[in-house]
């Protein structure tokens, strides 16, 4: 994982009997300590980081166990929730998230209709959590998303939404990139009851779009990678490294990251009011740089020849010697003279003209 501030310390035994045994194994070994780890200030607030976890698929259960590992040091003062099907996770992965601190909710799914996505929602109805975020199990806890957190505190906004990726700009809320205060969506359990949940891709989006984002979007902070402007969002206060490394980003069974959204990301321009001053440059950027820097420069010919030719015109209108006399020039035409630099206009054109005249003549003898 490239994972800066990442300073996981690991809990349990690797025997099954409180570290989930071979889980230990899927996650790989523990990063070492890194002094550049963020600090937290105390609070009395309870902040939790809420996970949905069912099934026992690698990919998502060495997640959950990564991420429960990484909170005490890229989240401090954070604790991570997993509202979790206990029939289908395996018994050693709840066994290796309640070692490393992590609060399991076991979830009676009997006669519930299919809403896993939708679980890690719950928190927002609990009165005892002050603060939340959700969170993908197959994504992991960055630095860059504690910092934007952090910045979502001390605002006092209600909610708080990221986007740091091109493909997060389709939705205003992603299921994984959101948070609020106590008080942000305290009838989330009515609300969820009244929608038809499924099991389908993008439903749990859908019901945060439909149902959150109208309440949430003129009570929020938002962090913005890509479309900042259309969401009226701010950067995010950390930068990005070269490696392409965004909050939200997906890894693979064997904890690496998908090489794919790395790439669409690297290839994507992000509009410079987006972007971290000290992001790291990439190829999308560059192009999207050299392309505005090119369109500038082509605004800006047309206006030279306007100006020397406005600068030509007065001076055989008024008789002006550039830098000499003004002629018969009224006050206007001299304020106009000095608006276009005319002086300095006609000089470097009278120059450059010298110049080709100059080369014409020596190579003539050539011909």
């Amino acid at each position: 994982d490239d994972l800066r501030g990442e300073q996981p310390a690991r809990a349990g035994g690797g025997d099954g009997s409180g570290g989930g045994g071979e889980w230990d194994q899927a996650i790989g070994p523990a990063a070492a300590a890194d002094d550049a780890a963020p600090r937290a200030r105390r609070s009395s607030e309870k902040r939790v980081i809420a996970y949905s976890l069912y099934g026992d698929k690698r990919k998502y259960c060495a997640g959950a166990l990564r991420n429960a590992e990484l909170v005490g040091s890229v989240f401090p003062g954070w604790v991570a929730r997993f509202y979790v099907d206990a029939r289908t996770v395996p018994a050693g992965v709840l066994a290796g998230l309640r070692a490393r601190g992590a609060e399991v909710v076991e979830v009676d799914t009997h006669g519930m209709r299919a809403q896993h996505m939708f679980w890690r929602f719950w928190v927002a109805a609990d009165g005892t959590v002050d603060r939340f975020i959700c969170r993908d199990v197959d994504s992991r806890l960055l630095a860059r998303d504690y910092a934007a957190v952090r910045e979502w505190i001390s605002s006092g906004a209600r909610f708080h939404f990221e986007r740091d990726h091109p493909s997060h700009s389709n939705y205003p809320i992603s299921g994984g990139l959101w948070g609020g205060t106590r008080h942000a969506a305290p009838d989330m359990l009515e609300l969820i009851a009244a929608y038809p949940t499924d099991a389908n891709y993008l439903s749990d989006m859908n019901f945060l779009n439909e149902r959150i984002w109208p309440r949430a979007q003129h009570a929020s902070l938002q962090h913005d990678a890509f479309s900042c402007e259309q969401f009226g969002a701010r950067p995010f206060p950390l930068a990005r490294s070269a490696a392409g490394e965004h909050v939200g980003q997906v890894f693979e069974e064997d904890g690496r990251p998908r090489q794919a959204d790395v790439q669409l990301l690297l290839d994507a321009s992000a509009p410079a009011a987006c972007r971290h001053p000290d992001d790291a440059p990439t190829p999308g950027n560059r192009r999207a740089d050299a392309a505005a820097v090119a369109g500038r420069s082509a605004q800006r010919a047309p206006m030279r020849l306007h100006a020397r030719g406005r600068c030509r015109e007065l001076q055989e209108r008024h008789a002006i010697v550039p830098g000499s006399s003004w002629g018969d020039a009224p006050p206007s035409a001299q304020a106009e003279w000095a608006s276009f630099k005319c002086d300095a206009a006609l000089a470097a054109a009278a120059a450059r003209a010298s110049a080709l005249t100059s080369g014409d003549a020596v190579r003539a003898p050539q011909r």
